[in-house]
C-alpha cells in the first residue's frame, strides 16, 4: 500500500531509552497509595524515630518524584492525543463562522474566542470532555508536584534533626 502523508525521515534513536522505559515503568495507582498518609510522623521525635523516617524518606522522595513525571507525562500524552479531535473540533467551527460571515450573519472580525464557543456550541458533550480532562490532568501534575516537594522537604527536616 502506498502512504497517503507525507513521508518522513525515521526517527532518531536516543541512548537513554532503557533508562527513559524504566522511569515510567511505574504502577500510578500502587504509588500512590504507597505515599499517601505516609508524610506524618505519628510517634515522638526520637533520634531512633528519625533515623527510621530518614531510611525510607528517600526512597518515597524518589517514587513521589518519579509519579510526578509519570503523571506530568500521561498529561502531555493526553493532550497530544487530544490534538487531532480538538483540530478537527475547530476546523469545523471556523468553517461555521466563515459561512456566518459570508452569510451576512455576523460582519465582526471572528476571533479565537468566537472559535472556542463555537467549538462548545457545536460539539458541547465531546468539548466538556477533553477540556475538563486536560484541566484535570494539569491539576492533579499541580498536586503531584507539589506531593514531591513535601517529600524532598521531608528529606531535608529529618536529615537536619538527625544531625543535630
Amino acid at each position: 500500500m502506498l502512504p497517503t502523508g507525507p513521508v518522513l525521515p525515521s526517527l532518531p534513536k536516543h541512548r537513554m531509552q532503557r533508562v527513559v522505559e524504566k522511569i515510567f515503568d511505574i504502577d500510578i495507582d500502587k504509588a500512590y497509595a504507597e505515599l499517601e498518609g505516609k508524610l506524618w510522623i505519628d510517634n515522638a521525635l526520637t533520634p531512633q524515630a528519625i533515623r527510621a523516617a530518614l531510611n525510607t524518606c528517600e526512597k518515597y522522595a524518589l517514587l513521589a518524584h518519579q509519579l510526578y513525571v509519570a503523571a506530568k507525562d500521561q498529561s502531555d500524552a493526553y493532550a497530544r492525543d487530544a490534538d487531532p479531535v480538538i483540530g478537527a473540533m475547530r476546523k469545523q467551527a471556523t468553517e461555521a463562522l466563515a459561512r456566518d460571515k459570508a452569510g451576512g450573519r455576523t460582519a465582526k472580525q471572528v476571533t479565537e474566542e468566537d472559535v472556542r464557543l463555537k467549538m462548545a456550541s457545536l460539539f458541547p458533550d465531546e468539548y466538556r470532555e477533553i477540556f475538563g480532562r486536560k484541566d484535570r490532568l494539569k491539576h492533579a501534575v499541580t498536586y503531584l508536584e507539589r506531593h514531591s516537594d513535601l517529600w524532598k522537604n521531608r528529606t531535608f527536616s529529618l536529615t537536619s534533626l538527625n544531625n543535630k
